[in-house]
């Protein structure tokens, strides 16, 4: 079935409760469970159709986690978001961020 509001998509990512896309124009869409901020949006509630994630653009590739996700832009800047309790998002803390941030990878 395909994703209701969704068209253009570039490239697909899926993690364990939530699922986003870059679309052609590099904007970053998300969609699903937000239990620890893997959507980006910084808010708490479970989204049923996708969103487009604020303050990212140019996205290249996404990847999601379990409770967290990350996005390569255009550029070749990191970003990281959600569920940080083993350092996943890379950005020397432990706490869960609920929106993008640059990652230490760059």
């Amino acid at each position: 079935m395909q994703t209701k509001n969704l068209s253009g998509v570039a490239f697909v990512a899926a993690g364990a409760t939530h699922a986003m896309a870059v679309k052609s124009d590099g904007t970053v869409w998300a969609w699903g469970s937000n239990e620890r901020g893997q959507r980006g949006n910084g808010d708490a509630y479970d989204l049923y159709t996708p969103k487009q994630v604020l303050g990212l653009s140019g996205g290249l590739k996404l990847a999601a986690g379990e409770l967290h996700s990350m996005m390569v832009g255009s550029d070749g800047t990191g970003w990281a978001w959600g569920f940080n309790d083993d350092g996943q998002l890379g950005n020397g803390n432990p706490l869960y961020i609920p929106l993008p941030i640059q990652s230490l990878l760059n």
